[in-house]
């Protein structure tokens, strides 16, 4: 019989010393310890720490059990050091082996895989639910499923120009107040806007956006009458899951009664929550004058068009009409605060009187409307911009976000200030967020590259680097 070397006789060398059986028992037994430990020891009221230990434990016992193995062997004398095995001895083994060498070794591997599987599942598993938590925060919104929609611009079908502010107010009102519906994430304007007059198809649109639905829509108006067309598609199917046609006198008694009727219509068709507060906080009338209205919309459409000054005082002298028809608007009076803050924070006025008039606007604004989310923006703008009180600025930020969750601009408001404070991890999870409520937009994209960059994640930064610039 030819002496045996090499693999065979370092693998009959394992099976001698029970290293295979000990891989395969110590695999399988601590699976079972790690599991039970994960449930058992939280209920018990335990830190957290204690599942972590006993899962490092099991992980670092684990060679520390095959070298005990390995060089010592239980006798009726007691445990003592094994004894080199003689040719012979290994010989016979590997005879006794034939045909079935392999079974050993798959029980080995099996009980290494339970036992890796079971550490490996358990870190990435509270990994990723610490992440969760750390983008979105605990509690119910995290673990609530939440219904995607993206709703594209509505065409303007007047045939005169000068409707289009009107038909791009009404567009943006009611993603204003589909945002405030807390089982629905609405896409944010920047992102769906450049879908204007687009000759992409419905699924290409929410594919991009990352969307399982699109409402489309087109106004006509009249004189003092409108009309408004809408119809919910499936992004998967292109079938259409609810149309209607609303019309009738142009009232904001009559706008506001359609908003909160769409809202109701998408929210059933989606299978989605809609709550009684929710549907009577869209169902509230800001203002009864139709021109205080109108000219609200068309601040706000110049608010958004940029951040130049003849965008951001043409908002402001809009919001201005809205008040003085409506002294009781309280989101003309918002706006009002808004603008002024941003002629402040952008060097256009940095007189004490328009830090005065912005923090005074936006408490006229919280005092006509508590828990007006435009309100509460202005208010934690004037606290960040204008006296870098970030604190102050967070609760009002906070506040908002329960109030109207969806909402890519506050998001990206809160990455600024949490970075401000130098809480950088929690700024990129805020304004990724952002980028997930507004995926098209060139600005949010770019806040994350940045605060990557800040925290030395330069591959990462880099890559969102240049998706800022592919979507600029």
């Amino acid at each position: 019989m030819s002496e045996t070397t090499g693999y065979k006789r370092f693998f009959a060398d394992l099976k001698r010393r029970q290293v295979f059986r000990v891989m395969a028992l110590y695999g399988a037994a601590s699976f079972a310890v790690i599991e039970a430990a994960d449930v058992i020891l939280p209920r018990m009221a335990l830190p957290d720490w204690t599942v972590t230990l006993v899962v490092w434990l099991c992980l670092l016992g684990f060679p520390v059990a095959i070298a005990v193995t390995w060089a010592f062997e239980r006798t009726p004398q007691g445990v003592r050091r094994t004894d080199e095995a003689e040719t012979t001895e290994i010989e016979a083994i590997v005879s006794q082996s034939a045909g079935r060498h392999w079974s050993a070794g798959l029980l080995a591997l099996a009980g290494t895989a339970l036992l890796l599987a079971a550490g490996v599942g358990w870190f990435t598993g509270r990994r990723t639910a610490q992440t969760d938590e750390g983008e979105y925060g605990s509690g119910a919104e995290s673990a609530e499923i939440r219904r995607t929609i993206a709703v594209l611009p509505f065409a303007n079908l007047s045939g005169d120009e000068e409707a289009q502010p009107f038909t791009d107010g009404l567009h943006d009102d009611l993603l204003t107040q589909l945002s405030k519906i807390g089982s629905l994430k609405v896409i944010s304007r920047t992102s769906v806007l450049e879908y204007r007059d687009t000759e992409k198809n419905v699924r290409e649109i929410a594919e991009e956006l990352g969307v399982e639905s699109v409402l489309e829509g087109g106004v006509q108006r009249a004189g003092d009458r409108f009309r408004l067309n809408v119809q919910l598609i499936d992004a998967n199917t292109d079938e259409h899951l609810w149309a209607e046609r609303y019309g009738g006198e142009l009232t904001v008694a009559n706008i506001f009664d359609v908003q909160a009727e769409i809202a109701g219509q998408i929210t059933a068709a989606l299978e989605a929550q809609f709550s009684p507060e929710e549907r009577a906080d869209i169902a509230r009338r800001p203002t009864e004058d139709v021109e205080a209205y109108e000219a609200y919309l068309r601040g706000v459409d110049h608010w958004k068009a940029g951040y130049s000054e003849s965008n951001i005082r043409s908002a402001e002298g809009m919001a201005s009409l809205a008040v003085e028809r409506d002294s009781t608007f309280a989101e003309a009076w918002a706006l009002k605060s808004l603008t002024a803050g941003e002629l402040y924070w952008f060097h256009f006025d940095r007189s004490d009187s328009i830090q005065e008039a912005t923090h005074r606007y936006a408490l006229r604004a919280l005092e006509l409307q508590p828990d007006l989310p435009l309100g509460l923006h202005a208010l934690a703008a004037y606290h960040y911009r204008m006296h870098l009180d970030y604190d102050r600025a967070m609760e009002s930020v906070d506040r908002f976000l329960e109030l109207q969750p969806a909402t890519a601009e506050i998001e990206g408001l809160a990455g600024a200030i949490l970075r401000r404070k130098g809480e950088t991890e929690a700024a990129l999870n805020r304004f990724k967020r952002a980028v997930e409520l507004d995926p098209r937009s060139n600005n949010e994209t770019t806040e994350v590259g940045i605060t990557a960059y800040i925290l030395r994640r330069h591959d990462e930064a880099e890559t969102w680097m240049k998706r800022a610039l592919a979507l600029q």
